[in-house]
């Protein structure tokens, strides 16, 4: 997902499962919508950003908010 604008609403960072283990993405509140069945086996964990947060590189977030172990 490319770097979202702060006025289009809230940005998560979310861990899904990869091909060679966790990785991250940023996600708009709309990427929730849709089959959720689906979205369960990939998603890990859901953090939702701070406005400050939300222009941080993903490789920054990904450090401060490390993949859930497990």
């Amino acid at each position: 997902m490319q770097r979202r604008d702060l006025a289009e609403g809230p940005t998560f960072l979310v861990w899904v499962r990869g091909l060679t283990g966790p990785q991250p993405q940023l996600w708009g509140e709309d990427a929730f919508y849709g089959p959720v069945a689906e979205r369960e086996r990939v998603v890990l964990a859901v953090r939702a950003l701070r406005r400050e947060e939300a222009g941080m590189p993903l490789r920054e977030l990904a450090a401060r908010y490390p993949a859930p172990e497990g």
